[in-house]
């Protein structure tokens, strides 16, 4: 059995595709490819925050508020006339009226 298990891995090494890596060739020299042409800049001539503020900030928003104003317009709007409705109303219930007060006369020395 132990010589059979040898035997068993030996072929499967000896049927193992060879490949480049295999061939101990360098992964720059593995292959080369006619017709494609690759350009790149290098790292120091690359902007870091390349479209940042753009896509953290305006897109954010115009996905957020902009596009989406009939979630939050009416709510808001109505928010404003409640909140001025009850304003008026509070001023009107704790004001003091000049009618009530027009048969006090005025207080006598002592």
């Amino acid at each position: 059995l132990i010589q059979g298990v040898g035997q068993v891995k030996r072929n499967r090494i000896e049927e193992m595709k060879l490949s480049p890596v295999r061939l101990s060739l360098e992964f720059g020299k593995l292959g080369k490819i006619y017709g494609q042409y690759k350009f790149t800049l290098a790292p120091n001539e690359q902007r870091v925050f390349k479209g940042f503020w753009k896509d953290a900030t305006l897109k954010v928003l115009k996905n957020t508020w902009f596009d989406r104003w009939y979630l939050w317009l009416p709510q808001g709007v109505l928010f404003y006339f409640m909140t001025k409705l009850c304003v008026e109303m509070n001023y009107e219930a704790y004001r003091k009226k000049p009618e009530e007060f027009t048969n006090e006369g005025i207080l006598k020395n002592e």
